[in-house]
């Protein structure tokens, strides 16, 4: 399926493959969201998955700092994000250091 074909559908399925689309398609955290903030005629939910997404591929210190705010709790992240690869046993997802 193109993503021409899967933009002119707008259901729960179609938003799933557009965020994965957005996630398989990109080199960076950035132009992940960047390509689903791009996908005009739909809302928010395409970013927000293809982030959450991207945001374990990538891990958060690939997030562009000027779109952090001075209160993040880096060390949350990285023991959740360490959470999530031990319950799914993904060794590609992150890492403890």
């Amino acid at each position: 399926m193109t993503i021409e074909e899967i933009v002119a559908r707008k259901d729960a399925v179609e938003t799933l493959y557009l965020s994965m689309w957005c996630v398989l398609n990109s080199a960076s955290f950035k132009e992940c969201i960047t390509q689903a903030v791009a996908l005009k005629g739909h809302d928010d939910v395409i970013p927000c998955i293809a982030g959450a997404v991207a945001g374990i591929l990538y891990g958060h210190k690939n997030i562009p700092e000027e779109w952090l705010g001075s209160d993040i709790d880096t060390a949350r992240i990285d023991s959740n994000l360490f959470n999530v690869n031990n319950f799914f046993r993904v060794p590609f997802l992150c890492s403890k250091e």
